[in-house]
């Protein structure tokens, strides 16, 4: 994209913020200006990289990978970074049909609204899919955390999370906020201030991707894959749910 493309796409989302403000809550603009950002980034990623894969076969593709890329794997977000392929995957895949073995998603896929964009990104898996293709979901376990949340006192939901302790409060490191009871931890878990968009327990994960098509969806535990060894990141295990979708 040119800077000056670029430049009016800036003044563009500036102005409309200033409009919107006073008009909407300010959490809606925010998320609006968001959108218009990552609309801009998808754009000109589209233009740079919608021919890149062209041909190419035994894809592993990293999702989401955020600032942890895999030597080796396709990486691929919406933040602009070296090793990473800028892509909107809410929207599409950027590979060829039947041209991806393994698709790889860590703590990804609860930031999809449910079921509109969930089940975009699972046509689109399956369609990049080889036959006997996997696709690795990896999640925070809502039904592990509630039964936590059932048992007495702090110390189960301390050593998952996990939390350290600060006179009366928890403190939750991963996101630097600070619980007075349980329920605000589960709520920041669940919710992420409006990024985690659906609460998912193995039942339910493994029921939206048989039901979008997936000849096969079993449980799997970490470090542990029907395709050899994932790369799973151990400071996620203690709170993780691991399955995994195979393309008939």
């Amino acid at each position: 994209m040119s800077f000056g493309v670029k430049r009016v796409l800036r003044h563009l989302r500036d102005a409309g913020r200033r409009v919107l403000t006073g008009v909407l809550p300010d959490e809606l603009v925010r998320s609006l200006a968001g959108e218009i950002r990552i609309a801009a980034r998808h754009g000109g990623a589209t233009l740079r990289n919608g021919r890149r894969f062209r041909q190419q076969r035994n894809l592993h593709i990293n999702v989401g990978c955020g600032p942890h890329p895999l030597r080796g794997w396709v990486n691929v977000d919406i933040i602009k970074a070296p090793d990473i392929v800028c892509w909107d995957c809410r929207r599409s895949l950027p590979f060829e049909d039947e041209s991806t073995a393994f698709i790889f998603a860590e703590h990804f896929f609860e930031h999809l609204e449910h079921p509109r964009e969930t089940a975009i990104f699972l046509r689109e898996c399956l369609r990049c899919l080889q036959p006997g293709g996997i696709v690795r979901l990896v999640v925070p376990d809502a039904g592990m955390y509630l039964r936590l949340y059932c048992e007495k006192g702090w110390e189960a939901l301390v050593e998952t999370r996990p939390l350290e302790k600060e006179g009366e409060l928890y403190r939750d490191p991963w996101i630097g906020k600070r619980y007075a009871t349980k329920m605000e931890m589960i709520n920041a878990v669940f919710r992420q201030d409006g990024e985690h968009r659906y609460a998912y327990d193995s039942e339910t994960l493994l029921l939206t991707l048989r039901e979008a098509g997936f000849a096969d969806a079993v449980y799997c535990r970490y470090g542990e894959s029907r395709n050899g060894t994932p790369p799973d990141r151990i400071e996620r295990r203690s709170e993780s749910l691991y399955v995994e979708g195979i393309k008939g």
